[in-house]
């Protein structure tokens, strides 16, 4: 409570260690109550186990990240988040890293690396 809190400082500033004494307890008990709530707010909706595993494929589709290139070419954000996530749900044999790489990239707004990086893939058509 952000009046108890207030209240202990206040206190404090005051060197009043019988009033911080008497009002420390309730604030930290209700502290304890608030991070709780907070906390299992926080789990609604976590899976209960680890994530399942994903299906293996050897490498990365070429044509979706021929696609992904071209979303972040054009800065269609949405699109490349979209793509990412199809793209991550499998474990691949070959170029595994490059999806980790790829999400990195993605998550830090450089698009102009994923362009540079997936242009071996812009001669792909479908």
């Amino acid at each position: 409570d952000g009046a108890l809190a207030a209240d202990l400082e206040s206190y404090a500033k005051q060197n009043n260690t019988a009033a911080i004494r008497r009002h420390n307890g309730p604030f930290i008990k209700r502290m304890r109550f608030f991070c709780d709530t907070l906390g299992a707010a926080l789990d609604v909706g976590k899976p209960a186990g680890p994530p399942p595993e994903k299906s293996r494929a050897k490498k990365p589709d070429a044509l979706l990240l021929n696609d992904l290139r071209e979303a972040a070419a054009q800065f269609r954000v949405q699109e490349m988040e979209k793509l990412i996530a199809e793209i991550d749900e499998y474990a691949y044999d070959e170029d595994g890293v490059l999806v980790d790489w790829l999400k990195e990239k993605i998550e830090n707004l450089e698009y102009t690396a994923i362009v540079e990086r997936l242009a071996d893939y812009a001669s792909l058509e479908r």
